[in-house]
């Protein structure tokens, strides 16, 4: 796999990747976080200027209607059983 080009078998490989790091020692898993947290990392993801402008609409529209929006703790309530 090239890049940031997630093929169809990047999907059905992420399972197995995903056991992997389940059994790595706490250790192994906080060096993993660090590496994917990385700035070296974040700045190999290229985001276009189109998905920039998506992101800046919808802060635009949540910032113009602050009233109309729940909490995530407000949601929690709304979806527990009983309510």
């Amino acid at each position: 796999m090239e890049g940031n080009d997630f093929s169809q078998n990047a999907y059905e490989d992420f399972d197995q990747v995903l056991k992997l790091v389940q059994n790595l020692s706490p250790v192994s898993k906080l060096r993993l976080r660090d590496y994917l947290n990385s700035e070296d990392l974040i700045q190999e993801i290229n985001v276009s200027e189109e998905q920039k402008n998506i992101v800046r609409d919808r802060i635009a529209k949540y910032e113009q209607a602050l009233g109309s929006y729940l909490s995530w703790d407000e949601i929690e309530t709304h979806l527990k059983p009983g309510k």
